[in-house]
């Protein structure tokens, strides 16, 4: 009986995962809101003008403000499936910059949200300086931000 009522309830909280189906890669917790940055990281480095910083997300674009309160770079997410995501970042927040592509992995919970990406291209090309011909994904990116406002559900 019990093993019935977990089956149902699994398979009552499980999104669809139809091909097509949009909300098999939306996360289930809103990213909307103010986050602040508890640490960052590029290609193991800590970014420690990053710490504290805020970030503004609003359905699947996030807005990273500088220390000034100008926009530093806006961010459009594209979430996948298994926790996977692609980013097109926009540096300085100007619609006209070339977008850069990276892809990656998060984790978001109510109150934080994890994300580490790298280019898109650099798994693929070997031969790139930043790659040294070693095959690893290059302009690693990590970022660990903790919600700063109250959630939703919860004003």
């Amino acid at each position: 009986m019990f093993t019935m009522l977990l089956y149902a309830a699994f398979f009552a909280v499980t999104p669809d995962d139809k091909p097509g189906a949009s909300s098999a890669a939306a996360p289930a917790i809103s990213l909307d809101g103010n986050w602040t940055v508890l640490c960052a990281e590029r290609d193991g480095k800590a970014l420690t003008d990053a710490k504290n910083l805020t970030v503004t997300a609003k359905g699947d674009t996030i807005t990273c403000s500088g220390k000034d309160g100008k926009t530093a770079m806006t961010l459009k997410l594209e979430f996948g499936p298994n926790g996977t995501l692609k980013v097109s970042e926009t540096a300085g927040g100007n619609p006209s910059d070339k977008p850069i592509a990276k892809v990656g992995v998060y984790v978001l919970t109510q109150d934080f949200f994890s994300l580490c990406v790298h280019d898109a291209t650099g798994t693929d090309n070997a031969n790139s300086a930043n790659n040294a011909g070693n095959n690893k994904p290059t302009n690693t990116c990590t970022f660990v931000l903790q919600r700063s406002n109250p959630r939703p559900n919860e004003r």
